[in-house]
């Protein structure tokens, strides 16, 4: 019982993730200035959050490899300011990625 029950917590947790990565997603932009200069890459970003889903703090763990992209993921987050209630309601420090294909995916916003 207790391995389900640990099991569908973690299930929940991932999916959290998930969520959070996708909405990020959805709010980030492509800077001109990185799209001129043909950067991608993915931004690992550390996220703090409380019971609530509000952002309480952030930083980049690990850098896209590009300065614009990783100043665009922190303006990505104080866009969305919060996210949903964590699954357990509990505050939680989460690594979240954001990641900007490159240029011949198109991805313009």
């Amino acid at each position: 019982m207790f391995l389900a029950l640990h099991s569908g917590t973690a299930h929940a947790a991932d999916a959290w993730v998930r969520e959070a990565e996708n909405r990020l997603a959805s709010t980030r932009t492509y800077p001109r200035s990185a799209q001129v200069r043909k950067e991608a890459g993915t931004a690992v970003v550390s996220l703090q959050v409380d019971g609530n889903g509000l952002i309480t703090g952030y930083q980049i763990a690990r850098s896209s490899g590009s300065e614009i992209l990783d100043r665009e993921a922190e303006r990505a987050l104080d866009r969305i300011g919060q996210f949903t209630p964590t699954p357990d309601r509990k505050p939680r420090t989460v690594a979240v990625r954001v990641t900007w294909p490159g240029p011949q995916d198109k991805l313009i916003n």
